[in-house]
């Protein structure tokens, strides 16, 4: 019994001694990325970095997701930023400030388009103005395109669904692919739904 302390003992020394020899891992930051400088567009980042993203001020500063190549441009893009950002997504001022999940590439695009989302955005979804803000619901394919058009949304949305201006903003329930297309009437989305 003591033979067999001693090597467990002696097998966690030696691991120990391995893993701190190793140091921390280091993200990768790929080839002008993290631009005008690493102090600041990247403090504290955690995660790998592609080429040319993460382009302004505080744009990937607490980031601990992946960002691939041209991702993450302008001012706080993918600050505190904690889910995987395909490529070409997350463009615009806030555009996925404080994001908590995928975003998938071209995606929330435009200042604040997915600003503190914490659901699973497509391809191509998300682009306008506030598109996707406080978002909590998984968004399909092509959908949620226009102003503020799923804003506040907690429902799932499928693909090319709630594409207008405030098409399905504060919107609770589940939509279909296709629906809630189509501009303000009465400067009233499509499926807005009020507070």
């Amino acid at each position: 019994m003591l033979h067999a302390h001693r090597w467990v003992v002696v097998t966690l020394f030696v691991l120990s001694l391995v893993l701190v020899r190793q140091g921390v891992a280091q993200a990768t930051i790929g080839t002008n990325s993290c631009l005008p400088d690493v102090p600041t567009a990247c403090t504290g980042n955690t995660g790998d970095i592609g080429d040319e993203s993460c382009q302004g001020t505080n744009a990937c500063e607490d980031n601990a997701g992946e960002v691939a190549d041209l991702s993450c441009t302008e001012l706080q893009a993918c600050q505190q930023n904690a889910g995987n950002i395909g490529r070409r997504a997350c463009q615009g001022a806030a555009a996925c400030l404080v994001n908590s999940d995928s975003i998938h590439k071209k995606a929330c695009v435009g200042p604040d388009a997915c600003d503190s989302n914490t659901g699973n955005i497509s391809k191509k979804a998300c682009v306008g103005l506030v598109a996707c803000g406080l978002n909590t619901g998984d968004v399909g394919a092509n959908s949620c395109q226009g102003e503020a058009a799923c804003a506040y949304n907690s429902g799932k949305i499928a693909k090319r669904a709630c594409q207008g201006d405030h098409a399905c903003f504060h919107n609770a329930l589940d939509r279909k692919k296709g629906e809630c297309n189509g501009p303000p009437v009465n400067g009233v989305g499509v499926c807005e739904r009020p507070f």
